[in-house]
């Protein structure tokens, strides 16, 4: 006789939550697409006993069999004792948003569901490694193998999330792949570089994924990096030029108490990764009197980033895809693929006229003097 298990995608205890106050104990993701699912009274003591234990389903009232059978329909019991997304152990979220928090587990599971190895940054786990004070971000970030980055967004369509396309999707210059999710109140950012390193992507991301640890969300075990190596890309993220502005004071000042913060240690990785060039003046102000390489070489996105006119910016990315390229970039940035229009968060319009005004706001970007 077959004995049934708990599985999920993610799950967590509510006992201590505030939706414990409305009646919840458990809100679990199933293991095939569709809606979290919240669990209370008899179903929520029955799912408990199947993660404590695999039961057989002869084992089982009437009653707990008649429940079981709709939980196994709703992709929370499976047969298999060994299977992968088994749940053994049900935690309490620890992060702000318990939604957020299903959203890391699910993409986890999805993600070893078709073999790729993912690399979850930024986020809460800034805070939790004591990098940052804000406990809580809008969207969830996710770092892939480049020739991944499509596959696994591909793999969450089913799941609700619609990628917002670029034409320079895939490239240096769009370093990460926006997914919009509107069921779950969260976007997902599948990054294939992480824009300041000054090497080839897909060295980037093995020198990150080498020094990553394990965490815990929503009960399943992800990678993130480790606290140095974490905070290198967090003082990246403050550091990098945004439409031409080059980070103020402020923003030097964030980087270089979050690489002080990282320890001596800090040093090292910067240099590893190849983020001297675009860290020099936080590492001077976090280390003063260190030796910092006036010759690091330039990462490859800085030169566009950098530009005021958007003009000179395109100019500069069109270098780092290719002229080869560019033909078919230019004709999507002006006429967008279908996908693309519904993908777009707030676009109401027919596919014709979201065109002409696509092409328009282009035209007044590269009219603008700066």
């Amino acid at each position: 006789m077959s004995h049934w298990v708990a599985v999920s995608f993610g799950a967590l205890d509510l006992t201590n939550h505030a939706l414990a106050e409305e009646g919840y104990e458990l809100v679990v993701c199933p293991i095939f697409p569709g809606s979290p699912h919240f669990l209370y009274g008899a179903g929520a003591r029955l799912w408990r006993k199947f993660v404590a234990d695999a039961i057989e389903p002869a084992a089982l009232s009437p009653a707990e069999r008649e429940i079981a059978e709709e939980m196994r329909g709703m992709g929370l019991l499976a047969e298999s004792e060994s299977h992968p997304a088994r749940v053994t152990h049900v935690a309490e979220p620890w992060m702000k948003s318990y939604r957020h928090e299903l959203v890391y587990a699910l993409i986890q599971n999805v993600a070893r569901e078709n073999g790729i190895d993912v690399v979850f940054i930024k986020g809460p786990t800034l805070a939790a490694q004591a990098l940052r004070e804000r406990d809580h971000s809008g969207d969830v970030d996710c770092w892939v193998h480049p020739r991944e980055a499509l596959r696994l967004a591909n793999a969450l369509r089913p799941w609700g999330w619609s990628p917002a396309l670029s034409a320079f999707t895939g490239t240096l210059v769009l370093h990460s792949l926006t997914l919009r999710g509107n069921d779950w109140s969260c976007a997902v950012d599948v990054h294939s570089w992480f824009p300041g390193l000054a090497l080839e992507a897909t060295d980037a991301y093995r020198r990150v994924r080498s020094r990553t640890e394990e965490r815990c969300f929503a009960s399943v075990r992800v990678r993130t990096p480790d606290r140095v190596a974490h905070a290198v890309l967090s003082a990246l993220h403050d550091v990098r030029p945004l439409q031409g502005e080059l980070p103020g004071p402020g923003k030097l000042s964030w980087a270089a108490n979050t690489l002080r913060a990282a320890g001596p240690d800090v040093v090292g990785v910067v240099r590893e990764l190849g983020a001297v060039y675009a860290l020099r003046d936080p590492l001077r102000l976090a280390f003063p009197g260190l030796d910092v390489e006036s010759d690091a070489p330039r990462p490859p996105d800085w030169a566009w980033r950098s530009q005021r006119s958007p003009l000179l910016a395109y100019r500069e990315a069109f270098k780092l895809v290719g002229w080869r390229n560019a033909p078919r970039i230019i004709y999507r940035m002006i006429w967008p693929a279908p996908e693309t229009l519904h993908a777009t968060e707030g676009v109401t319009t027919a596919l014709l006229r979201y065109r002409i005004n696509r092409l328009a706001s282009i035209i007044r970007q590269l009219g603008r003097r700066q």
